[in-house]
């Protein structure tokens, strides 16, 4: 029904936050090398295309064919227990006045062991590391999906390649460990949680 590999444009929208102090030093000169299809291949080019802070749903939800949903579930307390209900989502601008935690606890928490179930528990801002999720939640504000005619140029690269409605990110934290995967393909997640989650700290990083 829906186009699950991207080709020639793949977008990747993960759970993660654009933060930390900006690394030290002068960067190297970039060297522009010409690049050329393989022999026989009519590939020239792979372009990747990484929007940080957006579910494929949040921008996508109503692209037509594809696996989108303008529903979802919550988690709201009823006396001593929690209940599922669903919610439909907004249509809303692109720029949100609210911040929705990234890092690893609002990943797990929004995940819910595979339910999807409690996005609404997220807690604002960025969560820093460790995060026990004391603060305040998002509640409804993670329910909603950008009007399509903010992202035309987002629409029109899926209409004219591909869209892979079917991928999801390799980790679940924030952007320190969301850009090694750009480069990697892969974050290694140690017995006991001993490798580095979310933000590192004493580590000057940047987008």
């Amino acid at each position: 029904m829906s186009l699950r590999f991207a080709v020639v444009a793949s977008f990747a929208a993960i759970l993660a936050g654009c933060g930390g102090g900006a690394a030290t030093g002068a960067l190297a000169p970039f060297s522009h090398v010409p690049l050329s299809a393989a022999q026989g291949s009519p590939i020239a080019h792979v372009v990747v295309i990484v929007q940080e802070n957006r579910s494929f749903d949040n921008l996508f939800a109503t692209f037509p064919g594809a696996d989108g949903t303008t529903t979802g579930l919550e988690k709201v307390r009823q006396g001593s227990k929690y209940v599922v209900k669903s919610i439909a989502l907004h249509q809303s601008a692109l720029v949100m006045n609210t911040d929705i935690g990234h890092c690893r606890y609002s990943y797990l928490t929004a995940f819910d062991h595979g339910k999807m179930d409690a996005f609404n528990l997220e807690p604002q801002g960025v969560c820093p590391r460790g995060s026990s999720g004391s603060g305040p939640t998002i509640g409804s504000v993670a329910y909603q999906y950008v009007n399509p005619k903010q992202i035309g140029p987002y629409w029109d690269l899926a209409k004219q390649y591909a869209l892979g409605d079917h991928l999801f990110q390799t980790q679940g934290s924030g952007s320190f460990t969301a850009h090694q995967d750009l480069i990697r393909g892969n974050t290694q997640i140690a017995a006991g949680g001993a490798s580095l989650v979310d933000t590192p700290t004493g580590m000057p990083w940047g987008c």
